[in-house]
């Protein structure tokens, strides 16, 4: 990473583009999937559910199934606070010096980035909450080890995407 002067940055209001409104709308109908699946299953849960899952997907402990809704208040508030921070782009650390020249293209990158890493864990979110129920609901509960993969690959891929695309426009 290029150590340039946060002070030297200029301050850009970045207005937001039609893939962010998309992402943003993605994100929000993660939220409301994720409520969705908690409620409609809530009556048919047993009162300890899944909670923890080693490499393999088998189960390594239980909890209330109150826990559940630990992701749907992690994925509210990752919303909310994502919506203050990309307001300042001009603060987020950066692989290329920010020069007047191409503080534009860099900050509308850094928070399209923001955007679909936002979307993504909501939606990862989204994806833990449904299978924990359906292990809380089977016989003998387990959760697919690709689950475990899955997510660090599409965060990667975000990241190195976002990477690659910054270091191309500096």
């Amino acid at each position: 990473m290029h150590n340039s002067s946060k002070a030297d940055r200029p301050v850009l209001n970045v207005t937001r583009s039609s893939e962010m409104i998309f992402l943003d709308v993605l994100a929000i109908a993660g939220i409301v999937a994720g409520l969705i699946l908690v409620f409609a299953n809530w009556q048919t849960l047993p009162d300890k559910i899944p909670a923890h899952f080693d490499f393999s997907g088998k189960v390594t402990s239980y909890s209330s199934k109150n826990t559940l809704w630990i992701l749907s208040g992690s994925s509210i508030f990752s919303f909310f606070m994502f919506r203050i921070l990309v307001r300042y782009p001009h603060i987020f650390n950066y692989l290329v010096a920010i020069t007047r020249e191409n503080a534009a293209i860099q900050y509308r990158l850094a928070i399209t980035m923001m955007y679909w890493l936002l979307t993504e864990m909501v939606w990862i979110f989204t994806l833990i909450q449904g299978q924990i129920i359906l292990a809380a609901k089977a016989p003998n509960p387990t959760l697919h080890p690709l689950l475990v993969l899955f997510p660090v690959v599409v965060i990667v891929g975000t990241i190195g995407n976002y990477l690659w695309k910054s270091f191309q426009s500096r």
